[in-house]
Order: C-alpha cells, then sequence, then structure tokens
C-alpha cells in the first residue's frame, strides 16, 4: 500500500507527464503563427501586450515567471525584443525558438536596428512558414503523442499562406509606384514582396524622436507632391505625423503591423496581414 504522500507525488508525475507543452511567444505575430500550429494542443501565452511596442520593452516579474517556466519560447530575436535578450539568453537554447535565427528566413538590413537586421520579417509570408515548420518539430519533440497533427497543422498552414499571398499580391499591384511615408521602418518585407514604394521613414530608429532637420526635410518632399500616404502605427504617438502633414491633403492612416488588436486563434495571422492590406489599401487607394 501507498503512502498518501507518495501516491500524491506519482499522481502528480503523472499529470507532469501528460500535461500539454506551455508555449510563450512574446510578440502578436509570433503567437498568431504559433496558435496557427497549437490550435489549443498546447497551452500559449502571449507575453507582450499587443498595444506595447517591443522595441526595448521592460520584462516584468510576471513575464519574467512565464519565461522560466515555459517549455518553449518563441521570439523574433534580440534585433526586435531588445529588453528581453539577457532573460531569454538565460534559459536553455532547448527552450528557445529565435524566429530570425531559423534556417530559411529572409532576412533583410535595417536601418538602425542592432545588427543591421530589420526584424518585421513576419511581413513576409514565407518566413511565418519557416516558423510554422520549425516549431511543429520542437512541439513534436516535446509532446511526441500529437506529433502529426503539429505537423499537419504546419503543413496546412504553409499552403494557406500560399493562397493569401496570391491574393495579397493582385490587391497590391494597383498601388504600386505611389510615395509612401512610413512611421519607422517596419513594412520593409511587405513592401519589399510586393514591389510597393516607400519615399521615407519618420524615425529611423523607434526608440528615439526625429531630429528638427530629418522632420523639416520631410515636409518638404509632402509640399512638393511626392508623397501620397503616411503609415502610422498604433502603438507610437499620432502627434508628429500629425504635425509633418498639417496644411496638406495627404492622409495619415493607422496600420497595425505587429497585430497589436488581434484576437488569438488559429486564424490570427492571416487576420493580421488582411489588416495590414486592407490599411495600405486605404491610405494608397485613394
Amino acid at each position: 500500500m501507498l503512502r498518501p504522500g507518495l501516491a500524491v507525488l506519482l499522481l502528480l508525475l503523472a499529470a507532469a507527464a501528460g500535461a500539454a507543452p506551455r508555449v510563450v511567444a512574446t510578440v502578436p505575430p509570433a503567437a498568431a503563427v504559433a496558435a496557427a500550429v497549437t490550435d489549443g494542443a498546447a497551452s500559449l501565452r502571449l507575453l507582450l501586450p499587443g498595444g506595447q511596442s517591443p522595441h526595448g520593452a521592460a520584462l516584468r516579474p510576471s513575464a519574467a515567471r512565464a519565461l522560466a517556466e515555459a517549455d518553449l519560447v518563441v521570439w523574433v530575436g534580440p534585433t526586435l525584443e531588445s529588453g528581453l535578450a539577457r532573460a531569454v539568453a538565460a534559459l536553455p537554447a532547448q527552450r528557445v525558438l529565435t524566429w530570425t535565427a531559423l534556417a530559411g528566413v529572409r532576412l533583410r538590413g535595417g536601418e538602425a536596428g542592432p545588427q543591421g537586421v530589420d526584424p518585421h520579417l513576419w511581413l513576409d509570408p514565407a518566413n511565418a512558414a519557416v516558423l510554422a515548420q520549425a516549431l511543429a518539430e520542437r512541439l513534436a519533440a516535446l509532446d511526441p503523442a500529437a506529433a502529426e497533427r503539429y505537423r499537419a497543422r504546419a503543413a496546412r498552414f504553409a499552403a494557406d499562406l500560399a493562397a493569401l499571398e496570391g491574393a495579397m499580391a493582385r490587391r497590391l499591384a494597383p498601388l504600386r509606384g505611389r510615395g509612401l511615408v512610413v512611421y519607422h521602418d517596419a513594412l520593409g518585407y511587405l513592401t519589399a514582396r510586393f514591389g510597393l514604394r516607400v519615399v521615407a521613414t519618420v524615425a529611423p530608429d523607434p526608440e528615439r524622436l526625429p531630429g528638427a532637420r530629418h522632420v523639416g526635410e520631410l515636409r518638404a518632399r509632402i509640399a512638393r507632391g511626392e508623397v501620397a500616404c503616411v503609415v502610422r502605427e498604433p502603438q507610437f504617438p499620432p502627434r508628429l505625423l500629425a504635425r509633418l502633414v498639417a496644411g496638406t491633403r495627404v492622409p495619415v492612416v493607422a496600420v497595425d503591423v505587429v497585430g497589436a488588436g488581434l484576437r488569438p486563434g488559429p486564424e490570427a495571422y492571416r487576420r493580421l496581414l488582411e489588416g495590414v492590406v486592407a490599411g495600405l489599401e486605404g491610405c494608397l487607394g485613394g
């Protein structure tokens, strides 16, 4: 007969062995891809609130606990979540999936980011497919009983992305050639992929306000008619952009490039990209 204490311990060990993997995704785009692969089979938590800029975001005690308790942490990398870099580096390597470090991702240079890499790689659907496949393999190792389900979801996600990319290309094609100003260099993957023209960036370093000279040069370009639209992001203050276009007919349109307003779920990544495309249509199509 088992002693009560030993019986409780065995029950706890059995429960832990059958528990769903605990996945923490640092930012909404990573969580959106993870949701498509896990679809309820794993516990998924978003670490940074959607309305918070991930650039230089500080780690709160509750977030630190979530990282420490996670079976797998999915993040873009130190080029985006610089405030989390030390905490993530302290975790065992097998518990971390770094999106920018995955084989097969297509990276582009950044204007002012660390290591000269643009971290907004989720705006190229091909990079999302790479993450989904890598995540499925990590989850398969953590949860062998559900391995084929994870792999099947990742494959279905990639197939859906191929169709979505074709639809995006058709919608964005009429907007090529029209001058676009962005608050910071966040749309480069999408604009390069679909041939849109970014005239200038308001804040090359998103953690610092632009200088008066740079703002003056942008106002001059707007006055010369080089700019059809200015894109702002919800997590950055709009006041500067309003001053930038004051006295002109150039619109300022909010485009949520990080998924700040996304509802969680397996369709979140598709909704993110469709929202960006709709915002650009409203911005450049007027």
